[in-house]
């Protein structure tokens, strides 16, 4: 949900493309209206757009697409977990300019999933295109935190779901500051 004339987004669904579609679109109208601005002010400073993240997840793809806009967008883009970013909506949170977590929120990382059918080679190439896929959000883990590449090889290997409270979220990297006021 975006609320009228302001840059504050409410992101609480499944990622996929239907319900990611609104908060896309709200980033590119802001990035537009302040590339307007800047053009007459060189000095103008945008003011950030705040994206308040409360999902478990959902698809790949379309996560890659909005985190492709946050890390284009000039404009800068807050995160904030104030109940749950899990899986994708982790993957997302992680992508803010700056990020925010409620000292009560927790975020989850996992190795993707999904499902595949088709003819052996058909599989076989699915299966590499997830290993791949892995190895792609290992490497924006790595460079979005200070988490360890072993501790995300340990999760993969061990198919953890991996629980990350508030003051670890910070620790870790994946968040710049506890939430005390809003």
């Amino acid at each position: 949900m975006v609320e009228p004339n302001t840059r504050t987004l409410y992101f609480s669904s499944e990622v996929n493309n239907e319900a990611l579609a609104e908060i896309c679109q709200a980033i590119i109208l802001c990035n537009k209206a302040d590339n307007v601005i800047r053009q007459r002010n060189p000095n103008y400073i945008s003011p950030p757009i705040h994206l308040y993240i409360n999902s478990f997840g959902g698809w790949v793809d379309e996560m890659w697409n909005l985190i492709s806009l946050i890390e284009a967008s000039k404009t800068p883009v807050y995160t904030y977990c104030t109940g749950y970013a899990m899986s994708a909506g982790f993957m997302i949170f992680i992508s803010g300019h700056k990020r925010f977590i409620s000292k009560h929120a927790r975020i989850m990382y996992h190795q993707p999933s999904g499902g595949n059918f088709g003819t052996y080679q058909q599989m076989h190439e699915d299966i590499e295109e997830t290993r791949l896929l892995c190895k792609h959000m290992e490497e924006y883990v790595t460079s979005k935190t200070k988490i360890p590449i072993q501790r995300l090889k340990e999760v993969r290997e061990r198919k953890l779901d991996w629980y990350i409270r508030a003051d670890e979220a910070i620790r870790f990297g994946c968040a710049d500051k506890i939430i005390t006021n809003i």
